[in-house]
């Protein structure tokens, strides 16, 4: 035995003794596919000659090696191994070419399936009667494990060789299904097959939808004890390091949502736990990070020597989303350092690869925001989603009690934000909150959850689980009562939260909490001004939100019903599913719905003047059966002088001179509608970033010496500076003499191209 063997072959000893260690002192919840195989289904090895695909993750729930678990069975012959990248022991670098040879001690091959080849060849495969594949993934579509397994049922199926998947858990769960599809042209090693960023299956259940095109010999052993809902760190078996850089679970949460950057200067550090680059302002990325109110999951900003980023900190694994982590990561660094984005030519570039598209690298070249992205990818996501339920073998979460309904009073709204009493509403969580006079600080505590708020400060420092949270929070006492802002239960619990007329609705698993938010009393009315013969009607402002409806539409319309102001709503087709009831209630107000398009996908609608006006009448069918309304009255998105329609129209029928806007504000006309277009932008689409002073400004300073005034403002789930400025808007522009009315086919101008 050579030097290099005999130190390879002491270094798999250690390991195995310390995963041994390991599993001997923790409580397993759940047993695997490898527990139950010599169990329950032994006959599908009795008497065969096997080759197993393995590495150092195959073991058991007692920590022992599948390696040794089939060499020592007597029914059976283990005859070869295949190693993954990384090697048999996972200790090859990223990448690393992996050399096959023969096992020291068992005197069986070990072939390379990440070497000369990465599909076995018929000769490696010679004289196996069955296949058995028992490898740890870690649940994104990147991840090369997965790629391999797809090789190997390829192979199994051309030999005519059963192939045996031993199951194992996603770490990240069965239920966070997120990020762009993979489409066919970029199927590679990275991104085998058309799978979403994070699919959220067992390997299992991978393989039966691999199955679907490959049509092999397949058999998944199931585990017992795994629901979709559990996390790795729930299963009570320790984490074997899956490959170099992913040591633990922070790795494994990290990977897709700091990892996806490849080729464009914004990259990964520690082991996917921090992200940044060249000319990235650590505090300003961190910022706009804390904005998009990501949940599960805080952002730190940290240098690493001249690149600038931010350190992730996750709060809570169960609501934390990698891939939605990951694409809001890469587009606000866009908007910071504006990247130079890979493009692919003849050879399809490795973030493409990664994307599995190349249209995100589109998206961000345009400046779109990670809502926009995120809008565009949606309607595949869904239907992936549809597909994917023919492949699952697990249950999902099991099914919910009956919810129980708790109406509680003592909401406030405190600078534009819902507020919610924090003893109350901690007390139906199930938390034991108490006030320590000595420290003079608040504990509330639950099993594996304890929070901290230190009330000599203000605003209150807040800590979960003794991890310091960002100040944005801002929790304050008024009055002898603790108060904490509504969206803070969604980070600190599995939970959903909406304002609903003066409500603020908390819905968890068998719970929903309604807080009861005091109704506005209605604004003084303002004297009678004497009406000024002018041609039109005075000096008029028209405001207009654009994009939603989303979670802070209801905002936008208690401020508004607030200030008895009226407004236009453009909206995008397919975010009104599920929020109807805020369209209805919109309508019902004296405000107008129009149409913003269905997909508001720049690279679909500005292909030519049918997909765009076939896209503009989903959107308004979507909008009539939520409000019996059909709309009139649209706006182009990006506006119709922007500068995203030439990349997206059709080279055959537009040249480097034409311009498809041209036509399709004729078509509008033939078609009798009306757009409009605006003269004032509260600049929260900034790729930049705003605040809701610099929002205030944009319209102090875009009104002054104009009559009528278009005022573009958005009201996306990421906008709540937008919330928090509109209050003074509306105040400034009353102030300047401005009255309030709606748009539609009868207001003239605001059009930039005719």
């Amino acid at each position: 035995m050579g030097k290099s063997l005999r130190g390879l072959f002491v270094i798999i000893l250690l390991l195995v003794s310390f995963q041994m260690n390991a599993f001997a002192e923790t409580e397993v919840k759940l047993r695997l596919g490898n527990d139950l195989l010599l169990e329950k289904h032994a006959h599908l090895i009795d008497g065969k000659n096997l080759g197993l695909i393995t590495n150092q993750t195959g073991v058991n729930s007692e920590g022992k090696r599948t390696i040794d678990l089939l060499y020592e069975y007597p029914n059976a012959k283990l005859t070869a191994l295949y190693s993954p990248e990384h090697g048999i022991d996972g200790i090859a670098k990223a990448g690393e070419y992996v050399e096959s040879y023969m096992e020291p001690r068992l005197q069986i091959p070990v072939f390379s399936l990440y070497g000369k080849t990465r599909m076995p060849t018929p000769e490696m495969l010679e004289g196996i009667d069955v296949l058995l594949f028992d490898i740890q993934d870690i649940g994104a579509r990147s991840y090369t494990y997965i790629s391999t397994l797809n090789y190997c049922m390829i192979a199994a199926q051309k030999q005519g060789i059963p192939i045996v998947v031993l199951d194992r858990p996603n770490p990240l769960g069965g239920e966070i299904v997120d990020g762009p599809m993979l489409e066919e042209p970029y199927k590679s090693f990275v991104g085998v097959d058309l799978l979403p960023m994070a699919h959220g299956m067992t390997i299992g259940e991978v393989a039966q939808f691999f199955n679907r095109n490959i049509g092999a010999q397949l058999t998944v052993v199931p585990m017992e004890g795994y629901t979709r809902n559990l996390l790795f760190k729930d299963t009570g078996l320790p984490w074997v390091p899956t490959s170099p850089n992913i040591p633990d679970l922070s790795s494994v949460m990290g990977y897709m949502a700091t990892g996806l950057g490849e080729g464009t200067g914004i990259v990964q550090r520690d082991k996917f736990k921090w992200i940044g680059g060249k000319g990235i302002d650590s505090q300003k990325y961190a910022q706009l990070l804390s904005q998009a109110a990501l949940p599960g999951v805080r952002f730190i900003p940290e240098m690493q020597g001249e690149l600038g980023g931010v350190r992730l900190d996750i709060t809570d694994p169960y609501t934390f989303n990698p891939a939605k982590t990951g694409i809001y990561a890469l587009a606000y660094a866009q908007q910071l350092n504006r990247f130079e984005v890979p493009v692919s030519g003849k050879t399809v570039v490795m973030f493409d690869k990664i994307m599995g598209t190349n249209k995100i690298g589109q998206y961000l070249k345009q400046g779109l925001s990670p809502e926009q992205i995120e809008l565009n990818y949606a309607e595949d996501l869904k239907r992936f989603k549809e597909e994917r339920e023919k492949y699952l073998i697990y249950e999902a979460s099991p099914e919910l009690e009956p919810v129980k309904k708790v109406v509680l009073e003592g909401g406030i709204v405190h600078n534009n934000k819902s507020f919610i009493p924090l003893r109350m509403v901690l007390t139906e969580l199930g938390y034991t909150v108490s006030y320590e006079p000595a420290d003079r600080k608040i504990y509330a505590e639950k099993p594996g959850k304890r929070i901290v708020l230190d009330t000599t400060v203000s605003p209150m420092p807040v800590w979960v689980n003794d991890v310091l949270m960002p100040p944005t929070i801002d929790p304050f006492t008024r009055n002898g009562v603790s108060y904490l802002p509504a969206n803070f239960i969604t980070w600190i619990e599995k939970s959903t939260q909406q304002t609903i007329a003066h409500t603020v609705v908390i819905t968890k698993e068998g719970l929903e909490i309604q807080v009861k938010l005091p109704v506005p009393k209605p604004s003084p009315q303002p004297k009678p001004v004497p009406k000024q013969a002018l041609p039109v009607a005075g000096k008029v402002a028209y405001l207009t939100l654009d994009d939603g409806p989303s979670t802070l539409t209801s905002q936008v319309l208690d401020i508004l019903k607030e200030h008895q102001v009226k407004a236009t709503f453009f909206v995008i087709g397919k975010n009104i599913k599920g929020n109807e009831q805020v369209l209805k209630r919109a309508v019902a107000e004296g405000h107008v719905i129009a149409g913003h398009t269905f997909s508001h996908d720049y690279n679909k609608i500005y292909r030519n003047v049918e997909a765009f006006f076939k896209d503009l009448e989903a959107g308004n069918k979507e909008i009539q059966r939520a409000t019996g309304v059909k709309p009139t009255v649209f706006r182009f998105p990006g506006g119709s002088n922007n500068g995203v329609s030439k990349p997206a129209q059709d080279p055959k029928l537009y040249g480097k001179d034409q311009w498809i806007m041209h036509d399709l504000v004729k078509e509008s006309v033939k078609r009798g509608y009306t757009y409009y277009d605006w003269n004032v932008s509260v600049g929260d689409a900034s790729p930049t970033g705003y605040t809701a002073e610099s929002a205030l400004q944009r319209v102090v300073d875009g009104a002054k010496g104009k009559k009528e005034i278009v005022v573009l403002a958005h009201d996306t789930a990421a906008k709540a500076n937008t919330v928090k400025a509109l209050p003074g808007i509306i105040q400034h522009l009353k102030q300047e003499g401005f009255t309030f009315k709606t748009m539609d086919s009868t207001v003239s101008g605001f059009a930039f191209l005719k």
